[in-house]
């Protein structure tokens, strides 16, 4: 198989999954909060998900190792389209928490075997430019999902069912893009790769994308109702959000690629820091969505300059398994960030999120130099 089908095959497959997962977790923030569920609720139904992808991150690299990207993913989508016809019952937590785990087991699958792909047809020269490629096109898609909020308008399961019907489509898809024989690499079952061998700034960036990329779901739907903005307000702010990393996440991406990564991600956590204080003195509609929209591009080079240090730190042999890891630490990340929104928004609805989100930057900023200290 040619590097440019694969490369196809995975652009257009995490595009189009990209409308699930833009709908779901939105959706479900939103239902729960309408029907008066507490945020703390709210929170740990979003963090459970998270949690089965911080468990079940490593071993995909391995499953990726012994079965193959296409395999692997066509599992990932199938498992990912019986968790969002699951949330039929949103509001029964003794289904939503499973529905939640096998989403996040899913999502697993399709982020691991499609980063493989992207990384196999990369070089150093490239890299961060297909990967800045890869975030833009799955914010793309996240975006699509975004803009379908308002379907719960019409039943409160529609987005589910919509959601889930993209990932059969991309899984009928995909079987007939992708061949039998896309591998990560030659070796089937490499050796297991020790967690000492990753690089620790690379699971820092992660695990910090892994925080807001999971804490904004909670903290935009929450922020935006408790200091009474509209469903339609609520809408704009996420595809705000969604489009600034599909318009800015490439041009950063193209950055890092001609200075050194460590200074590029110090650049963006500084304007992070910057952005995050300004939130709560403007509450102006046009205003927040230039901010969010600012914010949306920044967040995601996280896990695209991230990624791009990390498997430039490592062996070929692997470079799934460190996809493992690295997908590991954002799910660690991602369970922090909701249970991280829902407290600080409950304590000060208008600044406790933005206060809190500077103040995890100012300790990224501090100590990410230290972590990558012998890399450029």
């Amino acid at each position: 198989m040619d590097s440019k089908r694969q490369l196809i095959a995975a652009l257009t497959g995490i595009a189009i999954g990209g409308i699930g997962f833009g709908l779901v977790s939105p959706v479900t923030v939103i239902l729960l909060e309408k029907a008066h569920f507490s945020s703390f609720v709210n929170g740990l139904a979003i963090m459970t998900g998270n949690l089965s992808v911080m468990l079940f991150s490593i071993q995909g690299g391995r499953f990726v190792d012994r079965y193959g990207p296409k395999l692997v993913l066509l599992s990932g989508l199938f498992i990912w389209a019986i968790g969002a016809l699951a949330h039929y019952y949103v509001y029964n937590m003794y289904i939503l928490f499973p529905a939640r785990i096998i989403t996040g087991i899913g999502g697993v699958l399709i982020f691991v075997s499609t980063e493989v792909i992207i990384n196999s047809v990369s070089t150093a020269a490239n890299r961060g430019r297909y990967i800045g490629l890869y975030a833009g096109i799955l914010s793309l898609g996240i975006a699509g999902g975004t803009f379908l909020i308002w379907t719960h308008t019409i039943h409160y399961y529609l987005p589910f069912g919509i959601a889930s019907a993209v990932m059969f489509f991309v899984f009928i898809f995909q079987m007939y893009l992708l061949k039998n024989d896309v591998k990560s690499h030659e070796q089937k079952n490499p050796p297991k790769m020790k967690l000492t061998e990753m690089p620790a700034g690379g699971l820092a960036a992660s695990f910090l994308y892994g925080i807001f990329e999971a804490s904004i779901i909670v903290a935009l739907p929450l922020f935006a109702l408790r200091n009474n903005f509209n469903d339609e307000q609520l809408q704009f702010f996420l595809g705000s959000f969604v489009l600034g990393g599909i318009i800015l996440l490439y041009l950063i991406g193209k950055i890092s690629d001609l200075y050194a990564r460590k200074k590029v991600l110090a650049a963006v956590t500084v304007l992070m820091i910057i952005l995050f204080l300004l939130v709560p003195f403007s509450l102006n509609y046009l205003g927040l969505l230039i901010f969010f929209f600012i914010i949306g591009g920044l967040v995601p080079a996280y896990y695209t300059i991230g990624l791009s240090f990390t498997i430039e730190s490592v062996s070929e042999e692997n470079a799934a398994q460190a996809n493992g890891y690295f997908i590991s630490a954002y799910g660690a990340g991602t369970i922090a960030g909701p249970l991280m929104a829902s407290t600080l928004i409950e304590a000060a609805k208008l600044y406790g999120y933005w206060i809190g989100s500077a103040a995890i930057c100012i300790i990224f900023l501090l100590s990410f130099r230290r972590l990558t200290k012998n890399s450029s």
